[in-house]
């Protein structure tokens, strides 16, 4: 039976090429080499689809065990700790830092480095994380609102400054209640009339010559937030029915589910059931760029371009 060889021992050296053999592509040909391999492949294919895993080290290499298969795993040349694998993606770290793939172990971060990420589940009792791009982190609040910005309606900037502005959701992340204690929170988050969108960032979405006027941003339906009658409630539950795919996509889990509850009829004081919807909402623990309302050197030129790199891959 042949066994693997890695090819993470024959890098090229990049000064000697660059020093002796310009233009040579033997270093890409090597990286190219060793993102193809087993062990590299593995990783990728463990955060394809979520963009995380997180477990213990054993989890770990079992699940990279049965993705590589026997041969390659019981090779010499695998990395079959979390040391030997650390200097493995250290000496491609080229290629890993251009797909975005990264493996980390809390117990070697700091406090500083943590309070970058956040991933549900990744904790003492399962210090490996393996992530892709940007899944792991805090996400920006400010980028999230420019993102929503760009539609100009007021229902999802309304959820957003609930999620990212409330207390209860500083405390514990997620908040459930019926539809009129949502609306009465959606209300008081709402962007109109107050200073949930900072001026600067509204400027980006809107003429010059409405520069000067506090923003204002409608729903699909008038007085969306204040219904009325039947069709008042399900229009309202519509529009937050197709607002929850692009939410979701700012990691902002929006749903609703009906349930009974007991009703005390006025006329015959006979307890009834009646249907009812309750709404739940998850949030994750924003960033915010506290230092762009300090640092009043920020010009408008670089705001834009600040902006449009967030919302450019949206649209």
């Amino acid at each position: 039976m042949t066994t693997w060889r890695s090819a993470i021992g024959e890098m090229p050296d990049p000064q000697y090429i660059e020093a002796f053999e310009p233009g040579s592509k033997k270093y890409e040909e090597w990286l190219e080499k060793v993102m193809a391999e087993p062990w590299t492949r593995a990783l990728e294919d463990m955060v394809r689809w979520t963009g995380l895993w997180v477990g213990t080290e054993e989890d770990f290499f079992a699940e990279l065990r049965m993705r590589v298969g026997e041969d390659v795993f019981s090779s010499p040349d695998f990395p079959s700790t979390l040391e030997r694998l650390n200097g493995y993606i250290e000496t491609a770290i080229d290629g890993f830092c251009e797909r975005g793939l990264m493996l980390w172990h809390r117990g070697e971060l700091t406090e500083g480095d943590l309070d970058h990420y956040d991933v549900p589940g990744w904790g003492p009792e399962a210090p490996i994380l393996v992530c892709r791009g940007r899944a792991a982190e805090r996400p920006d609040y400010y980028e999230a609102m420019c993102r929503l910005l760009v539609r100009g309606d007021e229902l999802p900037l309304a959820v957003l400054a609930f999620t990212g502005v409330d207390r209860h959701f500083r405390r514990y992340r997620e908040w459930s209640g019926t539809t009129d204690e949502l609306l009465k929170k959606l209300i008081k988050h709402s962007p109109n009339g107050g200073d949930r969108v900072p001026m600067f960032f509204a400027n980006c979405f809107r003429p010059e010559e409405e520069f000067g006027y506090q923003p204002w941003f409608d729903s699909d339906r008038p007085f969306l937030l204040y219904p009325y009658n039947r069709e008042g409630y399900l229009t309202f539950r519509r529009a937050m029915d197709k607002w929850v795919p692009a939410l979701k996509e700012l990691r902002i889990k929006v749903s609703r589910q009906k349930q009974t509850k007991p009703y005390r009829s006025p006329k015959t004081s006979e307890v009834e059931r009646r249907l009812t919807t309750r709404w739940t909402i998850g949030a994750t623990r924003w960033k915010k760029r506290d230092d762009l309302f300090i640092d009043p050197g920020l010009s408008a030129k670089e705001l834009g371009i600040m902006v449009n790199s967030w919302i450019a891959p949206r649209r």
